[in-house]
């Protein structure tokens, strides 16, 4: 009975029903895992293991899902699989430990060392950020491009619901520019004697840009700001390696070549660090694209410049990248179509010129092969 016990003991009690919940977590990833393999579900008529074992537990078919996939990846990471079933660690993180592990191995033993007596939210973004280590940046940042999206819905209660998904690069401009709007509209509402939540204001902000949308001119709203953490190795390197960092506070870890590329009109503060001492911080506020250059070049080229595109300019491209010092002017700026710039910055095309103004878009050595 709880209402007998002081607060020490409910603490204790608690601490090894925990323990007991991560022993059973543990022993249903490994029966559920045999659910997969049997293939019993497509003989119950279910659509996955997913489907089947979220009816019998109860649960969504993601959770489901998530649970299947961690419990493969313990097949192949026997250290975490034992500290999962002696209840040491908690189901939450062990899937994180066991996503990151699976991608590079030799950072399992680092990730268990230190994960029992750490909090979750300390796990997961250790081990988020090995994970990003170990798959080719780039690869990464293009499948996560691919793979973008907004959904919009109106759940049960009436209340309209945004989801979206994408580069954390895109995610921390967007995120830069949505918290700057949010500043100005928590300042109105201090100065209104009104308070709001941080979330509440975000949404308002959110619903500011939109109305500002049709009558601002670029580059002539608040400039948002991007603060990159990145270790003196990985910069060196030109690339994170197993344990290395370049990673966007709140957002996740980015491509090193990226920040820079991509920041748009944003103000940009590198903070290069050596252990936990930051050695060198560098601003890069210089790098704007003036309004009347790209006014200019918008109304230069109206249709991409492309040679086999006619599709209305949607995107100013510089020929040669920001990231490889090239300037902000008309010589070294063309109009192109979201598509065309989205194969030149993500899927490695190149723009040959033709002598007459418009572009041959070359397709890189593996795509043109096939």
């Amino acid at each position: 009975e709880p209402g007998v016990l002081d607060g020490l003991d409910a603490v204790a009690i608690v601490k090894e029903l925990a323990k007991i919940e991560s022993i059973c977590a543990a022993a249903t990833a490994k029966v559920a895992r045999r659910i997969d393999r049997s293939n019993v579900w497509r003989a119950k008529g279910y659509r996955s293991a997913a489907h089947l074992l979220a009816f019998v537990t109860g649960t969504s078919v993601g959770s489901a899902t998530a649970k299947l996939q961690t419990a493969e990846r313990l097949e192949d990471l026997p250290a975490t699989a034992q500290e999962f079933s002696t209840g040491r660690l908690s189901q939450a993180k062990v899937h994180e430990i066991a996503a990151a592990a699976a991608e590079v191995p030799e950072m399992e033993a680092d990730l268990l060392l230190a994960a029992p007596d750490e909090t979750f939210a300390a796990t997961r973004d250790r081990s988020r950020r090995v994970k990003a280590s170990g798959t080719d940046e780039l690869e990464r940042h293009r499948r996560a491009h691919a793979a973008r999206s907004v959904r919009s819905w109106t759940d049960a209660e009436g209340a309209w619901q945004l989801h979206a998904s994408g580069t954390p690069t895109d995610g921390a401009r967007i995120m830069a520019v949505l918290d700057t709007e949010t500043e100005a509209v928590l300042r109105e509402a201090r100065r209104a004697g009104a308070r709001e939540s941080t979330d509440a204001s975000r949404f308002d902000a959110l619903v500011r840009l939109a109305d500002q949308h049709a009558t601002r001119e670029p580059g002539t709203g608040p400039r948002a700001h991007l603060f990159v953490n990145v270790d003196a190795a990985s910069l060196t390197r030109g690339h994170a390696g197993p344990g290395g960092r370049c990673e966007i506070k709140g957002v996740g870890s980015v491509p090193v070549a990226r920040p820079r590329a991509q920041k748009g009109d944003a103000l940009l503060t590198i903070l290069v660090k050596h252990g936990v001492d930051v050695t060198t911080i560098a601003h890069d506020g210089t790098t704007t694209m003036p309004a009347s250059i790209r006014r200019t070049v918008l109304a230069r080229d109206p249709e991409c410049v492309t040679d086999t595109c006619t599709a209305p300019t949607t995107a100013v491209h510089h020929v040669r990248w920001r990231s490889d010092g090239g300037e902000h002017s008309t010589h070294n700026c063309r109009g192109l179509c979201r598509w065309c710039h989205a194969l030149v910055h993500y899927h490695g095309y190149t723009l040959e010129p033709n002598g007459d103004g418009t572009y041959h878009l070359r397709a890189p050595p593996a795509e043109a092969a096939a």
